[in-house]
């Protein structure tokens, strides 16, 4: 089994499948350099960009829409 980088393909494939039967995406565009804007503030905050746009949801909608990821909270 060739190993490339950090994951093995056996890995690589497990991953995909997991996101494919369980995971959405949701995109949305921004400005130019407003990226490196939510980066910045993500990692002040401690966080990925995932988790502070879904942290950020869940804060301004009151409640939780989104959940947070397993890793996100410490499981």
């Amino acid at each position: 089994m060739e190993k490339r980088g950090y994951y093995s393909e056996a890995g690589k494939r497990a991953t995909q499948k997991y996101i494919a039967a369980n995971l959405e995406e949701v995109k949305f565009r921004v400005k130019k350099g407003e990226r490196a804007n939510l980066k910045a503030a993500a990692e002040k905050a401690g966080m990925s960009a995932t988790q502070f746009i879904i942290a950020a949801i869940n804060a301004y909608a009151g409640t939780q829409v989104l959940s947070p990821s397993e890793k996100a909270e410490g499981k």
